[in-house]
């Protein structure tokens, strides 16, 4: 399954300062779906242009969108865009773990990952390929016969260490740059 991943863009404190930080949970996601059999790409709308970066949606099986409350409002628009192009859409990141309906409403995803995704989001493009019933995911959302259907919840990931390396050469490196002095940055997660 041909994979898009999208990081919406932002005005925060960091892209004030001229620093632009690797969205390191797609990185994630990219790597456990690129260890399931899937393509995946990515795009970064903090470093892109919406304007300069048109997408034709339908070059892809499946459009995943993270987003945080801040960027809700821009991540709806670009979910809806894809929708528009008949491409399926599912949402995750802190907002719609915690208010799914809203995506649903909006008119913007067709499935929500509610909390970690590494597991949740492979599971979901295997079953969307090959078929497979929906109501056995955890930690997924999605809208049937008029209602949000809301799976039970998926288990933390225990051990991180099982989780494959983050595909950060899927990002152009040169858009991750320190305030300081214009160093190259990157960025890890010390704690989940």
């Amino acid at each position: 399954m041909r994979v898009l991943l999208i990081d919406p863009p932002t005005k925060n404190y960091y892209s004030k300062m001229g620093m632009n930080l690797m969205p390191l949970g797609l990185a994630y996601l990219a790597a456990t779906l690129d260890d399931s059999g899937h393509q995946v790409q990515v795009i970064d709308y903090q470093t892109e242009s919406l304007e300069e970066k048109k997408i034709n949606f339908r070059d892809f099986d499946l459009v995943g969108i993270s987003s945080d409350t801040p960027r809700f409002n821009s991540a709806a628009k670009i979910g809806q865009a894809a929708r528009a192009q008949g491409v399926p859409v599912v949402f995750g990141g802190y907002h719609t773990t915690f208010l799914d309906h809203e995506a649903f409403q909006r008119g913007a995803a067709d499935f929500v990952v509610k909390g970690e995704g590494e597991y949740t989001l492979p599971e979901l493009a295997d079953k969307l390929e090959h078929g497979g019933d929906l109501s056995r995911i955890k930690g997924l959302s999605y809208k049937t016969n008029g209602s949000i259907r809301r799976n039970g919840p998926a288990e933390l990931i225990r051990n991180l260490d099982e989780l494959p390396l983050t595909r950060r050469d899927l990002f152009d490196l040169s858009h991750y740059m320190s305030a300081f002095r214009g160093r190259k940055m990157a960025t890890i997660v010390t704690s989940r």
